[in-house]
């Protein structure tokens, strides 16, 4: 089955499909990402999902202390929510 890898320019209002076996391998053709980019990655991606877990506490608890936050954020870690 052939598939279709549709890119798409920012500054362009149209998408252009690419479906070459390399695009539907790697989408960005960039290289694999090394170990330690692959840390990185992993690093910041939880680093950004705690803010935004801990932002929505803050949303639906405006009067929540910072102490309370952490310890909401590590309640949810625990319990997997």
């Amino acid at each position: 089955m052939k598939q279709t890898i549709y890119t798409h320019n920012p500054h362009s209002t149209t998408l252009k499909a690419t479906n070459t076996p390399e695009t539907i391998e790697n989408p960005l053709n960039n290289p694999q990402p090394s170990p330690e980019e692959k840390t990185r990655l992993a690093i910041e991606m939880t680093e950004a999902v705690t803010a935004i877990c801990a932002d929505g506490i803050r949303a639906n608890n405006p009067d929540i202390t910072e102490e309370e936050v952490i310890t909401e954020l590590r309640r949810r870690i625990r319990e997997r929510r």
